[in-house]
C-alpha cells in the first residue's frame, strides 16, 4: 500500500485547480480566435491581452456554489478509489470561500451499498456516485465537480514553458515522493520545481498556501495571454488527461477570477469531524454529529458575510418619488449593507437605477442590484478615491425602482 502524504489532500486541490486555470487558456484561446470582439484594454490604456478580459460573469446574481473536488488514482485499478475528497464552498457575490476536506475512511450511506467509506463510492460508480454520497452527507447540491490527475501537473508546467517565481527562502526536505531542494531568489522552476515549491512544508501551511497562491497567481499573470498561443495549443492534449470537469469554459474562467482574487482570510478551512475506531477489524473514521452540524453552520455563516466590515452604501434618489431613498435603504440595511446617507440626486430625470461601485466591491454592487430588483440597473465602477469617508457604493435609483413597487408609494 502507497504510503498516505501529509497535506496530499491540499496538493490536489492546488493541481486540480491549477489544471482548470491552464484549461481556460486553452478554451479561451479557441474561443477568442472563433469569436473575435473589440479588443479592450486595461486601466492605463494599452491592450489587455488577458484571456479573462471578454468574459461574461456566468455566477452574476449567484450566491452560493458548491464544487466538488476529487483527486483519484485511476491507474492504481480499474475503477480507482478517490484518494482526496473536497467540497469548495464559494460565495460569487461576496468573494468569500470555504474549503471542506472529508477523511477517506469516513464511514457512511453510499446509495446502494449501504454504510462503508466514503471513498469506496468512486469505486462503486465513479465521480456521480462520489457527488450523490457527498450531496446525502452534507444536505446540499454539487454544483460542478473536477476530477485532477496531478501525476500530469508536472508535465503540463513543463509543456508552458515553465514559470518565473521568486523562492522566498532555502527549501529543503527530503520527503517520500523525493528531495526537496531550491534556492532561495528570483529563478525559473520547470515542472519538477513548481510541484516542490508547492510541497515544501517545513514551516507552516499558512506559508505553504501563499506559495501555493503565488504560483497560480504566476500561471495565470504569465502563462494565460494570447502571445502565448502555441504553448497554450500544445498542452491541450496533456490537459484532457489531467482534469475532467463538467464546468463549460466560461464558467471556470469566473471561478478562477474569483479564487485568484480572493484575499486569504476570505477563505476558511474544515475538516469534516471523526473519530477512528475500527468495525469487524476494519478502520473507520465514524461521525461526529453535533460538530459536524455545528461545522457546517459555521461554514454557511462565513461565506455569507461581506468581510471584515460591512459593506458602506449611499443611497439617493434620482426620479423624485417621495421616500424612494429610504425605502431602498432600509431593503439593503436588512441585508447587511451600512447605509451612511439617503438624500436627492442632482437631478430626477433617471430612467434607469446607476450603481456605483469600488473596484473591490463589484460583487457586493450586484446584489444590491437583485435586492432592490433593478434588472436593468447600470453597474459603473468608480475611480478611487483617497477619502476613507466615501461610500463603497453609490446608488442613484431610477424609475426601475418605482415600477419594481420597491418606493413608498
Amino acid at each position: 500500500m502507497r504510503p498516505k502524504a501529509p497535506g496530499r489532500a491540499i496538493d490536489t486541490v492546488l493541481y486540480c485547480l491549477a489544471a482548470v486555470i491552464i484549461g481556460v487558456g486553452v478554451a479561451g484561446v479557441v474561443d477568442t480566435i472563433s469569436h473575435p470582439g473589440i479588443p479592450s484594454t486595461t486601466r492605463t490604456g494599452s491592450p489587455d491581452t488577458s484571456l479573462f478580459s471578454q468574459v461574461t460573469d456566468p455566477f452574476a446574481g449567484v450566491h452560493r456554489l458548491h464544487i466538488l473536488i476529487l483527486g483519484a488514482d485511476d491507474m492504481a485499478e480499474a475503477q480507482g478509489r478517490s484518494d482526496a475528497i473536497m467540497v469548495l464552498f464559494l460565495n460569487p457575490e461576496r468573494k468569500r470561500a470555504a474549503l471542506l476536506s472529508i477523511p477517506r475512511d469516513l464511514r457512511t450511506e453510499i446509495p446502494g451499498h449501504g454504510l462503508d467509506k466514503i471513498n469506496h463510492a468512486y469505486h462503486f460508480g465513479g465521480v456521480e456516485l462520489t457527488r450523490e454520497t457527498v450531496e446525502r452527507l452534507l444536505g446540499l447540491t454539487i454544483d460542478y465537480y473536477a476530477k485532477a490527475d496531478f501525476q500530469a501537473f508536472e508535465k503540463i508546467v513543463d509543456t508552458l514553458g515553465g514559470v518565473e517565481i521568486d523562492v522566498p527562502k532555502r527549501m529543503y526536505k527530503k520527503t517520500y515522493y523525493g528531495t526537496i531542494n531550491l534556492q532561495p531568489g528570483p529563478q525559473h522552476l520547470d515542472g519538477k520545481g513548481a510541484l516542490q515549491f508547492v510541497r515544501y512544508r517545513n514551516d507552516s501551511d499558512f506559508k505553504r498556501a501563499e506559495r501555493q497562491q503565488q504560483l497560480l497567481r504566476a500561471i495565470i499573470q504569465q502563462k494565460l495571454r494570447l502571445t502565448n498561443l502555441p504553448r497554450l495549443i500544445k498542452v491541450a492534449g496533456v490537459l484532457s488527461k489531467a482534469i475532467d470537469t463538467d464546468m463549460e469554459w466560461s464558467a471556470v474562467a469566473a471561478l478562477v477570477t474569483i479564487l485568484k482574487d480572493l484575499d486569504p482570510s476570505e477563505i476558511m478551512t474544515a475538516v469534516v469531524p471523526g473519530d477512528s475506531c475500527y468495525i469487524n477489524g476494519i478502520s473507520y473514521v465514524e461521525l461526529r454529529e453535533r460538530r459536524f452540524f455545528e461545522m457546517m453552520d459555521e461554514i454557511d455563516d462565513h461565506i455569507s458575510q461581506s468581510g471584515g466590515h460591512p459593506i458602506t452604501v449611499e443611497v439617493l434618489n434620482g426620479f423624485g418619488q417621495p421616500g424612494a431613498a429610504a425605502a431602498a435603504g432600509e431593503l439593503l440595511t436588512k441585508a447587511g449593507f451600512e447605509v451612511t446617507t439617503t438624500g436627492n440626486a442632482d437631478c430626477f430625470t433617471y430612467e434607469r437605477t446607476v450603481i456605483e461601485y469600488s473596484h473591490k466591491s463589484v460583487g457586493q454592487a450586484n446584489e444590491a442590484k437583485d435586492i432592490l430588483q433593478v434588472n436593468s440597473a447600470e453597474l459603473v465602477e468608480k475611480r478611487s478615491t483617497d477619502s476613507w469617508e466615501a461610500p463603497e457604493i453609490v446608488v442613484v435609483l431610477g424609475q426601475d425602482f418605482k415600477d419594481t413597487g420597491g418606493a413608498v408609494q
